[in-house]
């Protein structure tokens, strides 16, 4: 029922209430679902805010808050900060940040140019089975950990968005069984993220309503690794083929005007 859907949910987030709801409730024949993402992570070493100086993000360089570490802070991040990809010719590259008690990602990887999801997912599958640091490199162009002159620029990120999703799951569903064919009557998803100097908080809750018949040292290579241009953000579990969280920040409308 939608009150035990509810109560398993508020045991999950600590709430008074959980947070579903049914349109069509009254219905007996409706089938819903409901899932739940509530989750937050620390990093193994956390950044450093920018409290005098803006990021200039964009085409439009809009000024924004950043967290990030440069010079000697760079280097004393160990394997906590993998650099998974680095590509100067074309300004593309990508971070894996190691997160707390935990087999958790962080993934930040901003492409020379806008990529749909899959594309991106490709890359970064690739670029983390072929990972292998080289105690020969430290302090090169391709150093694939951080090292002393780097610098890190990341935008702090906070998204509240809804979306309606009914629309692109239309067409007849059939079960073989009375009530053929079944329709989406509603599909939504409310996703909350936060990335910030010491980790990232992301919830998702997602409902989904189907009616029968329904409506419709030595010298070093300084780089920079600055988050100013669209870019993706994603959270990807150790072994897993994808990440549980993507986000695309396309503009700098979920960013943290200075």
């Amino acid at each position: 029922s939608l009150s035990r859907r509810n109560e398993e949910a508020a045991g999950i987030t600590g709430e008074a209430q959980g947070p579903f709801r049914l349109s069509g409730e009254g219905n007996p024949g409706t089938i819903a679902c409901f899932g739940l993402l509530d989750r937050e992570v620390e990093f193994e070493k956390p950044f450093y805010r920018s409290k005098k100086v803006p990021l200039q993000f964009g085409a439009s360089k809009t000024a924004v808050h950043f967290f990030g570490a440069r010079g000697d802070q760079a280097g004393d991040y160990g394997e906590s900060v993998k650099v998974l990809a680095h590509r100067p010719v074309d300004g593309s590259h990508a971070l894996e940040i190691s997160c707390k008690g935990t087999d958790d990602k962080l993934i930040l990887y901003r492409p020379a140019k806008p990529q749909d999801f899959a594309t991106a997912c490709h890359w970064l599958r690739e670029w983390r089975k072929t990972y292998q640091w080289n105690a020969a490199l430290p302090g090169n162009w391709d150093d694939r950990l951080l090292h002393k002159e780097d610098e890190v620029r990341v935008p702090y990120v906070s998204l509240d968005v809804t979306d309606q999703l009914a629309a692109q799951l239309q067409g007849d569903r059939y079960h073989g069984k009375p009530g053929d064919p079944w329709r989406v009557i509603r599909a939504e998803q409310k996703t909350k993220f936060e990335l910030f100097e010491k980790g990232a908080k992301v919830r998702v809750e997602t409902s989904l309503e189907v009616e029968p018949f329904g409506d419709s040292g030595p010298k070093t290579v300084p780089r920079r690794f600055a988050y100013d241009q669209p870019f993706f953000i994603f959270l990807w579990r150790d072994k897993a083929e994808w990440p549980y969280l993507g986000v695309w920040v396309g503009d700098a409308s979920a960013l943290q005007k200075f």
